[in-house]
């Protein structure tokens, strides 16, 4: 079965309580999730973005998509 689901990736990490439902609500807790990220470590951020993510039966990443990017000091 394939899921799909918003993704909080901070400095390249991902971290458990930053993954959520592809869904509206979904959606809403990601970017939730990211201003509270921003709020609580704001310049320790390198990187800070949100993708959808697409998974097999297996868990296994079959796409990836950045939805936003938030923070990018990489570039």
């Amino acid at each position: 079965m394939i899921k799909k689901r918003y993704e909080v990736i901070e400095d390249g990490t991902l971290y458990p309580y930053n993954s959520f439902e592809k869904n509206r609500e979904g959606l809403e807790q990601a970017y939730e999730q990211a201003e509270q990220t921003i709020s609580d470590r704001g310049n320790d951020l390198d990187q800070l973005e949100i993708q959808c993510v697409t998974y097999d039966s297996m868990d296994r990443i079959v796409s990836c998509e950045i939805v936003d990017d938030l923070i990018n000091h990489n570039n």
